[in-house]
C-alpha cells in the first residue's frame, strides 16, 4: 500500500493537473474506492496541510504544501504501517551495534513480541544482500553480524534510496544519528572537492556525493568505536596519487572531527577515491591523443561496445567527440566494479520510465561489458551509461529525421526574411526548409514537402499547412512545434503499423494466464515460440540474461521481456493479458509482451519498441487492452491505438 501511495503522489506531481479516480485506479491496479482511501490517508497524515486537492474533475497535487511537508518531514516520522515498522526495527539494529532488545522493540512500537519476531524474520532477506545476518543472545537482544565494511555499504545504500529525490541526503543520514544540516554537509563536500582539485583529481557531482557519504558514514562509525579491521594489501596503494590524497583527507578529518584512521580504513578510503575520481581531464582528451591518457584495454572495450550498438540497433550516433568521454566513463565504471564500490544514480527510475529505448541501448552496452570482463553492472551504472547515450542522441538528433517544408511569403521589401530566418534558427535540428516561394509563384499541386509554412492564408484541405504571422510569435512557434511532432509521429506510424500488426497472432495470445513468477512466465512463453520454430533453443537463456540485467517491467503495469541478440528465426510478439496483476521485479504487471526480432528485422526493432512503449505507457490504453475479452477484440483495439 505504501508503494502505491508513493506512485500516486509521483503521478500527480508529474502530471501537475487534475487526474480522475478512474485513471489512478488503472495506474495502481486498485478500485476507485481504494484510490479515495489513499487520498484521505495522505491528507490526514499531515495535519494542517491539504496535500491533494479534490473536485469533480478528480485530484490534483497541492505543490505548495507538498514542498512544505518535504522540508519539515522530521515532524511526520510516525510508525503507522507494517513497512514503517520494519524500517524502524532495521534502523534500531543498525544504530545499536551491541543489540536491541525484543521487549523494548515491542514497547516502542506497541505491538506483540510475535509481530516483532515476524518482522525480524522478514528483514533477514534484506540483510542477506549485504552478507549480514541478524543474531540474538540469551537476553533476547538482536544484533547484526557481519563485516563492518558491509554494514557501511548497507547504510550508504539505505541513505541513497531514502534520499533519491534529494541531492543532499541530510534527512536520510539523520535516521542513523548522523545529524547534519545542508550547510554542514556542503562544507564537508566542498572541503573534499578542494583537496581533490589541488591534486588534479577530477570528479563529477554524483561521484563527489558518493565520496562525501563514504566519509560521513566512516566518521560516525569510527566515533562509535566501529572500525574496519581486515587484512589489506597496503602495497597495492603505496606511492599512488590516490593514497597521497587519502592522507590529506585523513588529516582533514582528524583536525575537524578528531578521528584516527587505522590501516584498513585508510586502504578503503584510498580505493573509494580511486573508484570515483580520475586523473584524466575530459577537456584535454580527444580521439587523436586518447591513447596517451587511457589504457588500451578500455579503449578497445568502448570501441567494441559502440560497434555492437551500431550493428544491433542499426544506427550510428557516435562521432569523434563521443569516444573519449565515453571511454573515460567506461574505465571509471570498471574500476568501481573491480573495487566493489556501489554508486547511486538518483535518476535511474526516471530514465528507465521516460527514455526506455535509450535505457535499452545502455543495458545492451552493460551486457557487452559483462561479457568482456565478467563483472556485474548495476541498474544505477546502466542509467549512467544511458545519460551518455542520451546526450549523444540529443546532440545528433539521431532518432528524428528532419521534417521537410516549403516557406510561402508575400513579397514586400524582403520583410519575410526575418520570419524565415527565425524559423530556421529555432527549428534547425528538426525542420529543413527546402524552398522559399512567393505567393505569386506558389502552386499547391507541385509541393512535395511534409508541410507548408506560409505568411499568407492558403486555401487547402491539407492538414499540414501552417499559417504564421510575418513577425513570428510564441504562438506561431508553438503551432509549428505541435505540427512537427504530429508529422513525425504519423511518418513513424505509417512506416511501422503494418509490420507491427503482422507480429501478432492468435496462437501467441493468452488471457488470464497466471504463473508463479516472472521467470516461470518467461520459461513457458519462450518454450512455446521455440516449439513453433520462431526462435532458437537459446532464446530462453537470452531473455533471462536481459531480465537479470534490469527487470523489463515499467511503472505502467506492463513488462516487455526480450532478447538483445535479435536473432529469432521469425519476428513475433507473444501477448499475455491478465485481469489481476502479477509481481514482476519490483513492479506489478497485467500485460506481458514477449518480443522476438529476426536478424533481417533488426533495423525495425527500435521503432517497434518505441511505438509499443508509447502505446503501453498510457494507463487508459492499458486498461482498454486489459478489458479485451478475446484476440479479435485485442487486435482491433491495439490496431486503433497504432493508427491514432
Amino acid at each position: 500500500m505504501e508503494e502505491n501511495k508513493k506512485r500516486l503522489l509521483a503521478h500527480l506531481l508529474k502530471t501537475n493537473d487534475w487526474v480522475t479516480s478512474d485513471e489512478l485506479s488503472i495506474l495502481l491496479s486498485v478500485s476507485t474506492r481504494t484510490v479515495r482511501n489513499y487520498i484521505k490517508q495522505l491528507n490526514t497524515t499531515y495535519k494542517g496541510y491539504e496535500l491533494i486537492f479534490s473536485s469533480s474533475r478528480g485530484y490534483k497535487i497541492n505543490k505548495k504544501n507538498y514542498y512544505l511537508i518535504l522540508n519539515n518531514n522530521d515532524k511526520y516520522n510516525t510508525v503507522e504501517t507494517p513497512q514503517q515498522r520494519i524500517n524502524f526495527i532495521r534502523n534500531k539494529l543498525i544504530t545499536h551495534p551491541k543489540g536491541y532488545n525484543l521487549f523494548v522493540l515491542s514497547s516502542d512500537l506497541f505491538v506483540s513480541e510475535e509481530t516483532i519476531l515476524a518482522d525480524i524474520n522478514s528483514l533477514q532477506a534484506f540483510f542477506k544482500n549485504f552478507s549480514i545476518v541478524i543474531k540474538k543472545n540469551n537476553s533476547m537482544d538482536f544484533y547484526l553480524s557481519g563485516l563492518e565494511r558491509d554494514k557501511r555499504k548497507m547504510i550508504r545504500y539505505i541513505v541513497n534510496n531514502e534520499s533519491s529525490e534529494n541531492f543532499t541526503p541530510t534527512k536520510a543520514l539523520a535516521m542513523f544519528s548522523m545529524e547534519l544540516n545542508s550547510t554542514e554537509y556542503n562544507n564537508i563536500r566542498n572541503s573534499i572537492h578542494k583537496i581533490l582539485n589541488k591534486n588534479n583529481l577530477f570528479v563529477n557531482d554524483y561521484a563527489l556525493n558518493n565520496i562525501t557519504l563514504h566519509l560521513i558514514v566512516m566518521v560516525q562509525r569510527i566515533r562509535q568505536g566501529l572500525n574496519i579491521a581486515e587484512d589489506v594489501q597496503m602495497e597495492k596503494i603505496q606511492n599512488t596519487k590516490e593514497a597521497k590524497v587519502a592522507d590529506e583527507i585523513k588529516k582533514y578529518l582528524n583536525n575537524s572531527y578528531g578521528i584516527t584512521m587505522n590501516e584498513s580504513e585508510f586502504y578503503y578510503l584510498t580505493l573509494t577515491i580511486s573508484s570515483y575520481t580520475s586523473e584524466i581531464n575530459y577537456s584535454l582528451v580527444n580521439s587523436h591523443n586518447i591513447q596517451d591518457f587511457i589504457e588500451g584495454k578500455y579503449i578497445d572495450i568502448a570501441k567494441q561496445a559502440i560497434e555492437k550498438v551500431k550493428e544491433v540497433f542499426s544506427f550510428d550516433i557516435f562521432d569523434d567527440e563521443f569516444l573519449p568521454k565515453f571511454t573515460i566513463h567506461i574505465r571509471n565504471l570498471m574500476i568501481r566494479t573491480y573495487n566493489g564500490m556501489y554508486t547511486k544514480n538518483p535518476l535511474t527510475a526516471k530514465i528507465k520510465e521516460a527514455y526506455p529505448l535509450i535505457y535499452e541501448i545502455a543495458v545492451f552496452i552493460a551486457l557487452e561489458l559483462q561479457r568482456y570482463e565478467d563483472v556485474y553492472i548495476s541498474e544505477d551504472e546502466i542509467a549512467f551509461i544511458a545519460i551518455h547515450i542520451g546526450a549523444e542522441i540529443e546532440k545528433n538528433n539521431s532518432f528524428n529525421k528532419k521534417v521537410t517544408a516549403v516557406f510561402v511569403y508575400l513579397d514586400y521589401y524582403d520583410t519575410h526574411l526575418k520570419a524565415y530566418n527565425k524559423i530556421r534558427k529555432i527549428f534547425e535540428n528538426s525542420l529543413e526548409i527546402i524552398n522559399m516561394v512567393s505567393i505569386n509563384n506558389f502552386c499547391l499541386k507541385e509541393i512535395k514537402t511534409d508541410m507548408i509554412i506560409s505568411c499568407v492564408p492558403i486555401i487547402s484541405d491539407d492538414d499540414n499547412v501552417i499559417v504564421v504571422s510575418p513577425f513570428i510569435s510564441d504562438e506561431d512557434v508553438s503551432n509549428i512545434n505541435s505540427k512537427l511532432t504530429m508529422i513525425k509521429r504519423a511518418k513513424k506510424q505509417k512506416k511501422i503499423e503494418g509490420y507491427l500488426k503482422s507480429l501478432f497472432g492468435s496462437t501467441l495470445f493468452k488471457r488470464n494466464y497466471y504463473l508463479k513468477d516472472e521467470h516461470l512466465m518467461i520459461k513457458n512463453l519462450t518454450n512455446e515460440v521455440i516449439a513453433l520454430k520462431y526462435a532458437n533453443p537459446e532464446f530462453y537463456e537470452e531473455v533471462e540474461q536481459r531480465e537479470k540485467m534490469s527487470p523489463t517491467s515499467f511503472n505502467n503495469l506492463v513488462a516487455v521481456p526480450h532478447s538483445l541478440k535479435h536473432n529469432a528465426y521469425k519476428s513475433f510478439i507473444s501477448m499475455v493479458i491478465n485481469e489481476k496483476p502479477m509481481k514482476w521485479g519490483n513492479q506489478y504487471v497485467n500485460i506481458i509482451v514477449l518480443i522476438g526480432i529476426s536478424e533481417t528485422d533488426r533495423s525495425t526493432f527500435r521503432d517497434v519498441f518505441d511505438i509499443l512503449i508509447e502505446i503501453l505507457s498510457e494507463p487508459k490504453n492499458v486498461q482498454k487492452l486489459i478489458n479485451c475479452s478475446d484476440y479479435d477484440e485485442f487486435l482491433a483495439t491495439i490496431t486503433n491505438m497504432i493508427e491514432i
